[in-house]
């Protein structure tokens, strides 16, 4: 079962909300520097970055469809 980009967009920023807003919370629980924190950031980061690259490949296959 093929999903299109804008599921995963959505998807991924939906994550990356989820990793920010627990990152947050482990970062007042435990201080910034502690491993919990750190790694809810890196993960964010990865959703984010991921969700950025589908907007541009929904981009391009709507350019693509264009021509």
């Amino acid at each position: 079962m093929k999903f299109s980009p804008t599921f995963w967009i959505f998807a991924y920023l939906v994550l990356g909300v989820i990793f920010t807003y627990l990152a947050i919370f482990y970062a007042q629980e435990d201080g910034v520097w502690s491993f919990w924190p750190i790694l809810n950031m890196a993960l964010a980061a990865y959703d984010f970055f991921n969700a950025y690259r589908m907007f541009e490949l929904r981009k391009k296959i709507k350019s693509m469809k264009k021509k």
